[in-house]
């Protein structure tokens, strides 16, 4: 037995573990790291069953966690956080506009401000998208509907890092949740669909029983199919292209609906 082994257990970590390592990370390594602050993120990146997939070296007399083998690596897109962004500003120096530059159709600077930040009849909600970085690596626009009292979100528009969305599933339920909405939803062509279906979403097909309304102005209870073409195969559309997402009833006065 080396002198390693006289003042330590090693071991695979457990669940009842969890807050240990948590509270380990945030003393000893970085006390703002998601991973030290967010379970529900802590056990998507790390647990399997009763499991946590994590070597702790364990002091036998104060029985605390004293090492792990290394820094996690939140490389997951799973931990992809939403900060709500209320004017363009914000987003100067963190944000980068040329990274879409590329894309069909390319949206810059100058129109995002005009479309979403400017628009004379919606409100539009902005979140930014950040994993592990201070920096922002997407731009989400969306609107709220409403129509007898229920509420629902609408994904409006896209810019940036489009892997980003993939982890969403967990902001996105707790907005429904925060918000109480019936739903959020999301018309949008280009976009892989294992990354809408890690970030929560189900496909509606034509022949979907479920009624997931578009039309609010005024309201239309059932499904809408938005037809496109394009010659471009690598053209990434959602519902803020074009007009479809314009005001139907026009007011003086911002709306929601």
């Amino acid at each position: 037995m080396n002198a390693f082994d006289e003042q330590y257990i090693f071991r695979l970590a457990t669940v009842d573990d969890t807050l240990d390592i948590m509270n380990f990370i945030k003393a000893e390594w970085e006390d703002e790291s998601i991973l030290a602050t967010n379970r529900e993120c802590f056990c998507l990146q790390y647990q399997n069953g009763d499991v946590i997939n994590v070597l702790l070296a364990i002091h036998k007399q104060s029985g605390k966690i004293e090492a792990m083998p290394q820094k996690p690596n939140v490389a997951c897109a799973s931990c992809t956080e939403l900060i709500k962004i209320n004017g363009i500003d914000e987003l100067d120096g963190r944000f980068d506009f040329e990274y879409d530059k590329n894309r069909i159709p390319y949206k810059d600077k100058w129109y995002i401000k005009r479309r979403y930040f400017e628009h004379p009849v919606y409100d539009y909600m902005v979140w930014a998208l950040r994993d592990k970085t201070e920096a922002y690596g997407g731009l989400l626009f969306c609107r709220e509907v409403t129509q007898n009292g229920a509420k629902a979100l609408k994904i409006i528009d896209y810019l940036g890092d489009i892997q980003l969305i993939a982890g969403l599933e967990s902001a996105f339920g707790k907005i429904l949740e925060t918000e109480n909405y019936e739903y959020i939803d999301l018309y949008c062509a280009g976009v892989e669909d294992e990354l809408l279906y890690a970030a929560g979403f189900s496909l509606r097909t034509e022949t979907d029983p479920n009624i997931i309304p578009n039309y609010f102005e005024p309201f239309v209870q059932k499904n809408i199919e938005i037809r496109y073409h394009t010659d471009n195969d690598k053209a990434l559309f959602f519902r803020g292209d074009a007009d479809r997402d314009r005001p139907y009833i026009w007011k003086t006065k911002r709306i929601g609906s």
